[in-house]
């Protein structure tokens, strides 16, 4: 028994160092698959890097070109506006004396003009503010008309509300008699259900207690049987009756329910009708902002009409100036010198617009240094995480040489336990054969024994000279006890490593996951990044 024992143990620490062999190879295996992905991943990085650099280049010299682009553009708007003020100074110097002997004579007729003016403004106004108080008047009736539909409508939906409100209220109240319609014929149900079975119980132990008396009593029992089924079969009547019943009440609460989907339907109804009722309102306050827009209109047309008479009156000064030569001279001078005002505010408005396109390429500039600051700190920001990442990378393939070398540790455990479990063997199989031996010599001695002399025969035998030295059983049985518990705890202590290998491996697994995660994360960045300065530019 103890040797089968010990074999049974043998074969399944040669079992279990199969198996750790193999989930070493595992190990292996993901290991290389690990440093495969850390390695993609360190490419992957170093590409981002390049291009990053690449992209901060690019950056550079657009930079460049824009700050030429910017110095060009200042100098050729500098010689323009420097040009351009010279010519216009000159003007201005030789139509300043022609304005001057002309200002008299036009500040006449300003005068004379903004009296008509004033007159006419005056007109207009006095029509204007007529035509505003009908258009208030006509306003105020309006929101009268719209309150009193409002209120209306919302008087006749309280009503329908209310209405229905009764009615689901009624309902609820039927229903919920019904209800306890029910409830009570499910009570009466339950309640016979009872009685049947107390009669049956009873009946029960009447059988049971006239059992010993069957043949004396078997009129009687066929007297109680015929009475029982007659109470069974009113009883199953009266369950009909009630099943009868139960279906016309779920009938009825059918008609009830078709009733309360008849209700909700003219609920549907009503919330159309409401509806209805917001799109008429919706359709008044686009009348009233229909009347508003043609209010504008009209203020539009008020504004036309003055228009209209102030280019009547320019052409009266024209039919004016046509009968008078001197008037169309000074008319013409005051067009030139009204047209070199413009081309003035044209220039002026020119000169506007390239400082404020300077500015722009200013700010512009500015925010492409910002951009690059910010691009360089990311990239620093990047190199470091990258060679935080390096750093991990490194720790994590020392972990993993660590746990290479306990693996190999492991295998030369396993290796010794198999070693022991071939000396084992081979010192229970010499035990055996010693045992044998041990035997066969005792048995030799006792037939050598029967044949010598009663002197010779009381002698013990010495066994000190013996080839075979026997064991003591006791001694061999706790060698194999030390061994076996020696298996044991090596076998255990193999277990708890594996798995704490596993735990190790796991957690290996997962902080690769992180990294490949944070590195995914600074490729987002690097994208969007880049992403950004496109868009910039």
């Amino acid at each position: 028994a103890q040797k089968e024992s010990l074999e049974s143990t043998l074969y399944d620490t040669q079992r279990r160092t199969a198996q750790l062999e193999d989930r070493r190879e595992q190990l292996e295996g993901e290991i290389h698959t690990l440093m495969l992905a850390k390695q993609n991943l360190q490419a992957e990085a170093q590409h981002q890097a390049l291009e990053a650099e690449e992209a901060m280049a690019e950056l550079r010299q657009q930079k460049v070109k824009l700050e030429l682009q910017l110095a060009q553009t200042e100098q050729a708007a500098q010689l323009s506006l420097c040009n351009q003020a010279q010519q216009h100074q000159d003007a201005i110097e030789r139509l300043k004396k022609e304005k001057e002997s002309m200002r008299l004579a036009v500040m006449a007729e300003k005068q004379e003009a903004v009296q008509r003016m004033e007159m006419e403004k005056e007109e207009l106004l006095s029509e204007h503010e007529n035509v505003k108080q009908k258009l208030n008047a006509e306003m105020v009736r309006l929101q009268e008309d719209r309150e009193e539909s409002l209120y209306r409508v919302e008087n006749e939906k309280q009503k329908a509300l209310l209405q229905k409100e009764t009615e689901k209220n009624s309902l609820s109240e039927r229903l919920m008699q019904i209800q306890r319609e029910l409830s009570d014929t499910r009570l009466e149900a339950e309640r016979f259900r009872r009685e049947t079975q107390v009669k049956q119980d009873q009946d029960k132990e009447q059988l049971d207690g006239v059992s010993s008396e069957l043949k004396a009593l078997q009129a009687e029992f066929e007297d109680a049987v015929s009475a029982h089924a007659k109470d069974n079969k009113s009883l199953c009547e009266r369950v009909k009756q009630l099943s009868q019943d139960r279906e016309s009440l779920n009938k009825e609460v059918e008609e009830l329910r078709t009733q309360l989907r008849v209700a909700e339907d003219a609920r549907d109804v009503l919330r159309r009708d409401l509806i209805e009722v917001q799109r008429l309102l919706r359709e008044m306050e686009e009348t009233c902002e229909v009347q508003r827009k043609e209010s504008l209109e009209l203020r539009r047309d008020l504004g036309d009409l003055t228009r209209e008479r102030e280019t009547l009156q320019q052409s009266n000064t024209e039919l004016r100036a046509s009968f008078k030569k001197t008037e169309t001279e000074r008319s013409s001078l005051q067009v030139a010198i009204e047209e070199k005002q413009q081309r003035m505010a044209v220039l002026q408005e020119a000169k506007s617009c390239v400082d404020r396109e300077a500015v722009q390429l200013r700010t512009s500039l500015r925010e492409v240094e910002r951009a690059h600051i910010e691009a360089r700190r990311q990239l620093q920001e990047l190199r470091r995480q990258v060679k935080t990442l390096g750093g991990e990378s490194s720790q994590r393939e020392q972990e993993v040489a660590d746990l290479q070398a306990r693996i190999q540790q492991e295998e030369q455990k396993e290796q010794q336990s198999r070693r022991e479990s071939l000396e084992l063997r081979q010192r229970i199989t010499e035990s055996e054969a010693e045992r044998e031996a041990a035997r066969f010599a005792g048995s030799t001695s006792t037939f050598l024994e029967g044949r010598r002399t009663p002197s010779s025969r009381s002698g013990s035998p010495d066994r000190s000279h013996s080839p075979y030295p026997e064991l003591e059983p006791e001694t061999v049985k706790a060698a194999l006890k030390d061994l076996v518990q020696e298996l044991r705890d090596t076998q255990r202590e193999r277990d708890d490593t594996g798995m704490s290998l596993h735990r190790q491996l796991d957690d290996r697994t997962d902080q690769c996951e992180r990294l490949q995660s944070q590195l995914q994360k600074l490729q987002r960045q690097v994208t969007e990044l880049q992403e950004g300065m496109y868009l910039f530019y």
